[in-house]
């Protein structure tokens, strides 16, 4: 009867719509008993009173000021003794957007006369013209994720009418049992606008009642609360496609011209502006539905999970869902007791087991199920041409199956390539990282280089950002050196990747994308740098399309894709994320500190970006900002130290003496020789395809008005002419000296100016490639066959290296240890060192290695200083490597340390005595190790034999060992005289901190470190006084008094270097985040 159902419409304003609910209420078929609005708006306001005297003068206000949300307010009104709503059997829900259509309380009152079990009746929710379907009943997870099976723009066809019982009903046109309602306790206040409707039907289930849908019952529900009523007439979408609609491109030609961005940008609605809300109630829902001992669980798996899915929000794109998805997890902790309280309470009221809910749950797998439906049909407009939709799906289609393809075929060589040399490496370029990642980091940003005896200035600027790199790995509590073997074999598909990304945004052509991806994957100077190790040029290869991705992002808007409908050709553009510029200026930092030199290129890229106009000055100062600040300590030493120059021009990382290729190699890219011409011809392949395909794209633009008509094409010549010259200047380059490497002369690395030419080309192919008219149209024989030809080509110069990598495994696993650590490529050396050698590095006393060889006539000896196990970074840098070959070719006398290691390692081999041994341990040396392959191995083992105070460990895996104990005690980096006697300090790689007692008078701290001004003492604080060791080159510090002594090195410019660097880089991650949305 109508007399027993009283409509309730919540209002917080007087709108429009507002008036259409109520003239709508009054219209139905069956008219409520009574009709009372909840005014929620301040009570000083007197719109809505206002509205209702004119509209509706029959309908009572209850006054809910302020109420937050519809639990609130209908809570309140049932508070209310004056309206007496619990007089009425039934209470029917109306939001201040939902307009009921004039049948919709007569056939809900229908289902809920059939049975005295039903709780709640829910409507069929339509669009604000009643054109399509939104919603027909809730289905959801047991964790609350809701599953819709309802696609965007399904009309209704009487497809959702066998409907009925269902988990939930939302609440907008809800009609409520008011006996039910009292029984549950009413609406939870702590949601709404969502959830609010899935919370209350469950508890209505567990309470015994029944939740069911009346399919013939209409209202149109505008949805205010996804949407603000100013921009609703924008969007018709459903929430998780609010913002999807296909851009279209712009008729007008400057859409394509380079300098020119289109005249006209497409209004869209913002995406997911309530998500927060609804993360919330999704989170709220998940948590109350719990058994109470699975809550602790959860709140743990949350507190993981929660950050995890905000990080990926932001790396993913969808940057503006970070902070809502954050703050939907901590607005849950922060209502946690009336969580615990609002369960108690569900408790009290549920009759039924919590097993009756479980037919009534969906499963993960069609919350799946139902996304990938909603997401194929987002875009797909009705009136959309069919043949355009369907070469849409043919392209992403085969655009996935190219990737893929490819993708795999660099994997499978890149792990053929480092097939078992996945665990401890030598040879060639290859120099192992700190053992730990704090050390790394340290020595990231220091202001000494702790190599030898150690040597002021900065480290090698590789390792800041290798150090970003394996901060992650570090809490799994893998080593940073790891970490980077897995980095140097996934290179090829990384760069893969990188170049996939460049060339789609400059053609719509899969063959092009696939053949210049696989082709820069398969380039000689990444093939040669994995082979040899030179890990800071093949990250220069990985990430220069990234950067040049980027710099087109700011340019130029992307390649549109080419569509050939039935009423001609269709322009579909590429959404864009932002952020672009900042992306650019990370990952040209990056790019500079494995090519120092590089910050040229980045400089000119940024000046042409301001001299077209695309670029304010300012904007181009800020992106190179990163770039400056990580480089200049390294610029400062390198142009004020005698030969540093050299430094600047050679790539980051490790190197060695390897023999340079023919010149016409060099220009191909092969900047060392193969086993035979042949063998180097087919390596050159991919570069062959490139260069030339890239000059032929220039005559071909320059020569053929369809191709010059495209203003995107007028720079291709430029763009080919700038490349050829870099590629040019490699041979002249690969002739410079570098530096000297121990007792070698290296010479400039050129494969990272290859691959800065070479991705020129790639850009030239592919700018010349975005004529065609449509991205399916057939291409002439000629051009098939080229294409062909070039993919066996770029193929035969990818296998071949892995090949050439397998086959030499067997005559690796032959190599003495001399030869695998000389060796002229990555071999697997699983004992560079003893075990007992590297326990002193990692001890507390950071004993070093002191190794030895000798030239056949015993008169000729090498001694290295290892502190690492081999090899390390922090052995040497390009700028120590210049500054050594500058004072050898000078005919500079040594410095005092190393003269004072090169005397005493002569004096241990002829006529040792305890004081040469007592003096090579004041250098930090712990253990002396000879190659058991050594051609003087006997000569070292007799002359070592008869000095005293060292111990024969014997012969080990390494090589034959010998540990150094100058009157019994054990060398250390940082030793302690007082009272006459020797003690070691706990020392790290670079700082050393202890607490020392009992000093007496005349106390001393010593290093086994190069005397410099920068190196600092305390004792509780209080300064100690620097000077100069009594060996004449190390650091000592007088007047050590009992206490806790800390003692580092920290340069002036250190600190500040630091904080700048680290706040140019976040800034620019920041920003280079998409925060915002994506713009078409």
């Amino acid at each position: 009867m109508s007399s027993s159902v009283v409509a309730l419409v919540v209002a917080h304003e007087a709108t429009e719509i507002l008036s259409d609910v109520l003239v709508a209420v009054q219209a139905q078929t069956m008219k409520p008993g009574a009709i009372y609005v909840i005014d929620c708006s301040p009570a000083s306001d007197t719109e809505i009173a206002g509205l209702i005297g004119r509209i509706a003068p029959t309908a009572h206000r209850i006054s809910a000021p302020r109420a937050k949300n519809i639990s609130q307010a209908l809570n309140r009104a049932f508070a209310d003794k004056d309206a007496a709503l619990n007089t009425y059997a039934w209470a029917w829900v109306l939001h201040s957007d939902s307009i009921p259509e004039p049948d919709c309380l007569n056939a809900l009152w229908a289902h809920a006369d059939r049975s005295r079990t039903i709780g709640a009746v829910g409507p069929k929710q339509m669009c604000s013209d009643g054109s399509h379907i939104i919603e027909c009943g809730i289905q959801a997870t047991s964790s609350a994720r809701r599953a819709d099976g309802i696609l965007r723009g399904e009309i209704d066809q009487g497809q959702y009418d066998s409907t009925s019982d269902v988990l939930g009903v939302g609440t907008a046109g809800m009609l409520v049992s008011t006996v039910a309602w009292n029984a549950v306790g009413g609406f939870d206040t702590a949601l709404g606008p969502f959830g609010e409707g899935l919370d209350f039907s469950r508890r209505l289930h567990l309470a015994g009642y029944r939740v069911v849908v009346a399919p013939k019952a209409r209202i149109r529900h505008l949805r205010t609360s996804y949407i603000p009523p100013a921009l609703l007439a924008l969007s018709e979408n459903t929430e998780e496609s609010l913002d999807d609609q296909p851009a279209t491109a712009s008729d007008d030609a400057s859409v394509l011209d380079l300098f020119n961005q289109p005249s006209s940008i497409s209004v869209r609605v913002p995406r997911d502006m309530s998500f927060g809300q609804r993360r919330f109630a999704q989170l709220y829902n998940w948590a109350k539905g719990v058994r109470v001992f699975t809550l602790p669980f959860l709140a743990l798996w949350l507190a993981f999970w929660s950050p995890a899915r905000a990080f990926g929000r932001l790396v993913s794109g969808r940057g503006e869902l970070f902070w809502p998805e954050l703050r939907a997890w901590l607005a849950l902790i922060a209502i946690t007791p009336h969580l615990l309280l609002a369960r108690h309470r569900a408790a009290r009221s549920r009759i039924v087991p919590v097993k009756v809910l479980r037919e009534l749950y969906v499963s993960g797998r069609q919350v799946r199920d139902s996304a990938r439906r909603r997401r194929q049909a987002i875009g797909q407009d009705k009136d959309e041409d069919p043949l355009v939709t369907a070469s849409r799906a043919q392209y992403r289609s085969r655009s996935r199956v190219a990737f893929a393809t490819i993708m795999l075929a660099t994997i499978a060589l890149g792990v053929a390539f480092w097939w078992g040399r996945t665990s401890s490496v030598s040879g060639g370029a290859w120099r192992t990282l700190p053992s730990s990642w704090s050390d790394l980091w340290d020595a990231a940003w220091a202001s000494w280089i702790p190599g030898g005896d150690g040597m002021a200035g900065p480290n090698d600027p590789l390792l800041i950002p290798f150090a970003l790199i394996t901060w992650p790995f570090s809490f799994a509590g893998i080593e940073p050196t790891t970490v980077i073997g897995i980095i140097a074999m996934l290179t090829g598909p990384l760069s893969c990747l990188s170049a996939w990304h460049l060339t789609g945004r400059l053609t719509q052509s899969i063959a092009v994308r696939a053949l210049g991806s696989l082709a820069w994957a398969f380039l000689p100077p990444l093939s040669l740098a994995a082979s040899q190790g030179r890990i800071g040029p093949a990250l220069f290869h990985v990430l220069l399309p990234l950067a040049v991705d980027q710099w087109f992002r700011v340019l130029i808007a992307p390649e549109p894709l080419r569509i050939a409908g039935a009423q001609g050709t269709v322009e579909l553009l590429r959404s864009e994320r932002t952020g672009a510029l900042a992306r650019f200026a990370l990952t040209s930092a990056f790019l500079v500190a494995a090519l120092p030199s590089g910050l040229l290129a980045v400089l000119f890229a940024l000046i042409v970006a301001t001299a077209t106009r695309r670029l304010p000055w300012v904007h181009a100062l800020l992106a190179l900002l990163p770039s400056v600040v990580l480089i200049t300590p390294l610029y400062a030493f390198a142009l004020t130290s005698p030969g540093g120059w050299r430094a600047l021009l050679d790539a980051s990382g490790g190197t060695f003496a390897s023999t340079s290729a023919p010149s016409w190699f060099t220009v191909l890219g092969l900047g060392s020789t193969a086993s035979s011409i042949l063998e180097m011809s087919i390596w050159v392949a991919p570069s062959a395809f490139l260069i030339i395909g890239g000059v032929a794209c220039s005559f071909a633009v320059m020569t053929t008005s369809t191709l010059s008509a495209h203003r995107r094409n007028r720079i291709v010549p430029l763009i080919v002419f700038t490349s050829a010259l870099i590629l040019a200047s490699t041979p002249f380059a690969s002739r410079l000296d570098a530096g000297l490497s121990g007792a070698t002369t290296t010479t400039i690395w050129t494969g990272t100016y290859f691959s800065l030419g070479a991705v020129g080309m790639l850009v030239a192919i592919a700018l010349s490639s975005s004529h065609v008219k449509t991205w399916d149209a057939k291409a002439p024989f000629w051009l098939k066959l080229v294409a062909f030809i070039g993919t066996i080509g770029i193929v035969a110069g990818g296998v071949l290296p892995a090949f050439t990598h397998i086959r030499a495994l067997g005559a690796d696993g032959d190599l003495t240890q001399t030869q695998r650590l000389t060796s002229d490529h990555v071999v697997a050396n699983p004992n560079v060192i003893a075990a007992v050698s590297k326990q002193a590095q990692t001890s507390e006393t950071a004993g070093r290695v002191l190794v030895l060889d000798a030239d056949a006539t015993f008169f000729v000896i090498d001694a290295n200083v290892w502190r690492a196990n081999g090899p390390s970074f922090t052995d040497s840098t390009a700028l120590t490597r210049a500054i050594a070959y500058h004072e050898a070719t000078a005919g500079a006398p040594s410095d005092a340390a190393t003269a004072d290691l090169q005397t005493l390692v002569l004096t241990l081999v002829s006529y040792p005595d305890a004081s040469t041994v007592q003096a090579i341990g004041e250098h930090g040396i712990d253990s002396i190790l000879v190659r058991s392959d050594s051609v003087q191995v006997q000569q070292f083992v007799q002359a070592l034999a008869s000095a005293p105070d060292i111990e024969r460990v014997g012969e080990t895996d390494a090589g034959y060992l010998w540990r150094i104990r100058p009157q019994g005690r054990t060398p250390a980096r940082v030793t302690l005289n007082a009272k006459g006697t020797v003690a070691s300090l706990d020392s790290g790689l670079l700082d050393a901190r202890g607490t020392v007692e009992n000093t007496g008078t005349n106390a001393t701290v010593q290093l086994a470190e190069r005397a410099h001004s920068s190196w600092k003492a305390t004792v509780n604080g209080t300064e100690l006084t620097p000077q100069l060791a009594s060996n004449g080159w190390a650091q000592a510090f007088s007047g050590v008094t009992d206490g806790e002594l800390h003692v580092w090195h920290q340069s002036w410019w250190q600190l500040p270097w630091m904080i700048a660097s680290l706040v140019a880089l976040g800034f620019a991650f920041l920003a280079g985040m998409p925060w915002r949305k994506r713009r078409s």
